[in-house]
């Protein structure tokens, strides 16, 4: 499937799950990706990252993450001990691959007095951070009642409001925050955008399905192929249909858009996030270790059969 996405024009390889350290031969996954061609990228829980460090020698950036500051994290995650998990993990990533960090923080009510010191804590270890929340009302339609915990610990539109307004605070302040200054105003100003996504990223499940970001179809890669599904009524309309959207939340997917559209503010907040991402300091390879070719698209996650 690497193959046919390198052949498609896709030049980025981005696992997640669930949780993709927990196959055997993710290692020898990132390694056939990146000798392909592609820039490598992860999203782990980081519980089994030390373990696996040395596999991954050839994974570009690690998302990893982590959402307190103390070990508080363990609560929120249900899982005791993660936190140190998490952060052994990274060390230990950076020390043998050598591979860039990017801590990724969920704001809930569990942990909205989290943001600054999140961000302090990527500062000190030389690292970047990333900021995810929860919002109640974005389901698509797949919750039926307030009994969710999209319900129970999303933010309401004020404290999403407010989780904009640190955010921007926190990175005029120099915090290392990958989302860029435009991204950040315009969400806290309300501003309407057009979202790219689709024509950046491609959702591809373990069996091989292709799926919209809100579920609302599948592409069945056993019976086709990327280059079908690009020229499908499906994918068109998938892109129509973004374009008009206005409701994600996502900083990241809004980010992506502009850079899509060549925004000339965020093209500069870009390539300086780029720049102190790509120039960590990491004993495995030092600074000096150019990445993978940058993604015209992605293709994700955990499985390439």
């Amino acid at each position: 499937m690497l193959d046919e996405a390198y052949d498609a024009g896709m030049r980025a390889y981005y696992l997640f799950g669930g949780e993709p350290l927990v196959r055997k031969d993710v290692g020898a996954l990132v390694t056939y990706a990146r000798r392909r061609g592609f820039l490598t990228t992860m999203n782990t829980n980081g519980s089994l990252l030390a373990g696996k460090a040395k596999s991954l020698r050839d994974l570009d950036v690690a998302f990893v993450s982590l959402d307190h500051h103390t070990a508080y994290h363990d609560e929120i995650r249900g899982r005791k001990g993660n936190f140190d998990e998490v952060i052994h993990g990274i060390e230990r990533l950076r020390d043998v691959a050598g591979s860039r960090v990017v801590l990724v923080t969920t704001i809930s009510t569990l942990n909205f007095d989290a943001m600054e010191p999140m961000a302090r804590l990527a500062k000190r270890m030389g690292v970047m951070i990333s900021y995810n929340s929860v919002e109640p009302t974005l389901d698509f339609g797949l919750t039926d009642s307030e009994d969710s915990p999209n319900f129970q610990l999303g933010l309401s539109p004020a404290k999403l409001r407010e989780f904009y307004t640190t955010l921007l605070r926190l990175k005029q302040d120099g915090y290392p925050l990958m989302e860029t200054e435009q991204v950040l105003r315009d969400f806290v100003e309300g501003r309407p955008w057009r979202c790219e996504f689709p024509k950046m990223f491609v959702y591809v499940s373990p069996d091989k399905k292709i799926y919209s970001c809100d579920y609302a179809y599948g592409y069945d890669l056993k019976h086709g192929s990327f280059e079908e599904y690009f020229a499908s009524p499906k994918f068109r309309a998938h892109i129509r249909s973004a374009e008009a959207c206005n409701r994600c939340v996502r900083t990241c997917v809004r980010g992506y858009s502009y850079a899509y559209d060549l925004k000339p503010r965020n093209l500069v907040s870009l390539a300086i996030d780029a720049r102190t991402l790509f120039h960590q300091g990491v004993p495995g390879r030092g600074s000096s270790r150019s990445p993978g070719v940058s993604p015209p698209a992605v293709v994700d996650p955990m499985t390439a059969h």
